[in-house]
């Protein structure tokens, strides 16, 4: 059996002024029974809409290419078909197979002569299921720009969110769980028990009918392993801070598991030994889960008053960590939690490639800490010392590099003091073969803006992250972005529409970025909830 695909390009469209809408690809689809017999009529059609990203014409993403390459890919992103297509051939067309069903997904570079100079991708698509209209979405590299859907018209969150997760589900949709809604004053109004999905192929965010068994947000999300090779992969919602009665916050112990395949949560609570709000939960290699330190909320919160995400109060900072039990039947936290060394919350925590996991920095009630520590899952877990660091820090970013760097990216030195903000970066190598070799070093490289609260994505090369959004200083939210790597000079990157903290950021498929929700906080006190997303396009192909 074979199935050829014609794609046509009407050159009226590929010279077309408009901003948005700029190239129409039509993908026809004929299967044949034998490839002697000939082919009928079209069984199913697939229509690729490259959708331009930007706003005017200044930032086109198809100006001055010359050759619009599209690169398709099978689910596991090997290569089936690479096609060229010069937008000035007057009766451009190709003809390539791809599977009959299954899943397949497409990439697409705008290249002037060598240099990429427009970028773009979806995410999965289902072959086999009749005819299909996908959205690819291109930007200029190296910029920002707003989530647009498939007609060209804004796509926005249905509500304002901040503390909210977001998790890249297999098939490149984007799961986005709870949050808090802040009103203009930069106060917590409600606590969402809503999920959300962002859908690359049609640019929109779509509300579920499911909900989430209890209100959380500044929860963590963590995507579990696949119980077998290429099954499902559930997602563990932990923690965080949830609301009580439409009226107190407290943050909670309970956790619970989103299954993709049903979009449903598990009809029973999981509960952690402890209550937790600005924790860390890092994926073992067994896929067990550790839930580290965080803190229990002072009583007395309530909603009435518009507490701001940054003055809320807490009563203990855990110096405990709770361990999920992946394999367990059926799948629960242990019986008792494990002791630290140091309480925590706000710190980061990260892992190699091996085994072991680094805790850093993050604050106690009293101070900030410069110290590290190890947790070891052998006989059970432990945690033991590790390198301190350079400089004491909290709200931090941590990102592994490679196999075993794990860069630490600004944050604050002091407690509640946002003039302590720092621009420093420190590599953290860790080593489960020597563990004594584990030490911090410099990397080489330092942020151009001190900053705290931000956010920072690993790239599709595995070597550059994107930092995004934050606080400064002054304690003021920045709309300026920074690619940094181990040892290279950081690039500043052309600002973001709207400063953003307390957002969520995601890489996906294509090697874009997504940046949903958050707020804006100016200098006069108050707070804008930003309902527009923000995708940033790289020269990075995707995954």
């Amino acid at each position: 059996m074979t199935r050829t695909r014609h794609i046509l390009l009407p050159p009226e469209i590929l010279s077309s002024p408009l901003p948005r809408a700029l190239v129409l690809l039509v993908v026809a689809a004929q299967v044949c029974a034998l490839p002697a017999a000939g082919c009928g009529e079209p069984t199913d059609s697939l229509r690729l809409t490259v959708v331009k990203a930007g706003t005017d014409l200044a930032d086109n993403p198809l100006a001055n290419v010359d050759t619009l390459q599209i690169v398709a890919k099978d689910d596991q992103y090997r290569e089936i078909e690479t096609i060229e297509i010069n937008p000035f051939d007057t009766a451009p067309s190709f003809s390539t197979l791809l599977p009959t069903t299954g899943l397949v997904r497409f990439e697409a570079l705008g290249l002037d002569g060598s240099a990429v100079v427009a970028r773009g991708g979806t995410a999965f698509v289902a072959l086999g299921g009749g005819d299909l209209e996908v959205a690819l979405f291109m930007g200029r590299v190296n910029t920002f720009h707003d989530t647009i859907s498939a007609d060209r018209s804004p796509s926005a969150l249905p509500y304002p969110l901040s503390g909210h997760s977001t998790t890249r589900l297999k098939d490149g949709r984007v799961l986005i769980v709870g949050g808090a809604v802040v009103d203009a004053g930069g106060g917590i109004t409600d606590i969402s028990n809503k999920v959300l999905l962002f859908d690359p192929n049609t640019g929109l965010f779509e509300e579920l009918g499911t909900e989430l068994r209890i209100r959380r947000a500044f929860h963590t999300a963590t995507l579990l392993k696949a119980a077998a090779p290429g099954g499902p992969q559930r997602v563990l919602i932990a923690g965080g801070i949830s609301l009580i009665s439409g009226e107190r916050l407290e943050s909670t112990r309970l956790a619970e598991i989103l299954d993709p395949e049903s979009m449903s949560f598990t009809s029973q609570l999981l509960e952690m030994r402890e209550a937790r709000y600005g924790h860390t939960a890092t994926l073992l290699i067994s896929g067990d889960v550790l839930v580290a330190g965080g803190a229990v909320l002072a009583p007395g919160q309530l909603v009435a008053n518009r507490p701001a995400p940054g003055d809320l109060m807490m009563d203990t900072v855990h110096d405990n960590a709770d361990l999920f039990l992946f394999g367990a039947t059926p799948q629960a936290f242990a019986a008792e939690t494990i002791p630290m060394r140091e309480a925590r919350m706000f710190h980061v925590a990260g892992r190699g490639a091996g085994k072991l996991v680094v805790l850093a920095g993050g604050q106690s009630a009293v101070s900030v800490h410069q110290s590290t520590e190890l947790f070891s899952p052998d006989g059970g877990g432990s945690f033991s010392d590790g390198a301190d660091l350079d400089i004491p820090r909290t709200h931090a970013t941590m990102t592994r590099l490679g196999s075993d760097n794990l860069l630490i990216v600004g944050g604050i030195s002091q407690l509640e003091t946002p003039s302590s903000a720092t621009a420093s970066v420190v590599r953290y190598v860790v080593d489960d073969v020597a563990p004594g070799a584990l030490e911090m070093v410099s990397s080489g490289s330092e942020l151009i803006t001190a900053r705290w609260r931000h956010h920072a994505v690993l790239m599709s090369d595995g070597q550059r992250v994107l930092i995004s959004g934050g606080l400064d200083s002054g304690g003021f939210t920045l709309s300026s972005a920074e690619l940094i790597s181990d040892g290279s000079q950081t690039q500043l990157l052309p600002a973001m529409r709207d400063g953003r903290v307390y957002h969520a950021s995601t890489r996906l498929l294509s090697g874009d970025v997504l940046l949903v929700g958050g707020v804006s906080l100016s200098a006069g006190g108050g707070a804008v909830p930003l309902l527009n997303g923000t995708i940033y396009t790289p020269e990075l192909v995707g995954d």
